[in-house]
């Protein structure tokens, strides 16, 4: 397999542990709900899937996005959480799950301040 990024179906039996049939069963019930896709390369590999991925990575992208202006518009770079709340945010994943995610990429810093909790853009 190129890379070594896909799995044989002798790799993928292995992680699957189970025997032949037991496998077998398990490949087509990951092929069927879209979590393994077939290798083009004829060489009877898998590739590891994750049906929508894409959106996730949209709706991500385009919050982060959202979160770092109103950040970069604030006075000092920094808001109080209550002010982020109050603007809406745009993206399904909603402004905690996106301040939680640019905390922990660390582009924003959380802080503990007398008025309550802040972030600040790095």
């Amino acid at each position: 397999m190129a890379g070594g990024t896909a799995l044989s179906r002798p790799q993928l039996a292995r992680l699957l542990g189970g025997t032949g049939d037991e496998a077998g069963r398990w490949e087509a019930e990951l092929l069927s709900a879209g979590f393994l896709a077939r290798d083009g390369g004829g060489e009877g590999g898998f590739w590891l899937a994750v049906p929508g991925l894409g959106a996730l990575q949209r709706h991500l992208r385009g919050g982060r996005a959202e979160v770092l202006a109103s950040l970069r518009r604030a006075p000092h770079r920094q808001a109080l959480a209550r002010a982020l709340e109050a603007k809406r945010c745009r993206s399904a994943l909603g402004l905690r799950y996106l301040l939680r995610d640019l905390v922990g990429s660390g582009a924003v810093d959380e802080l503990e301040v007398p008025a309550g909790r802040a972030y600040r853009l790095r």
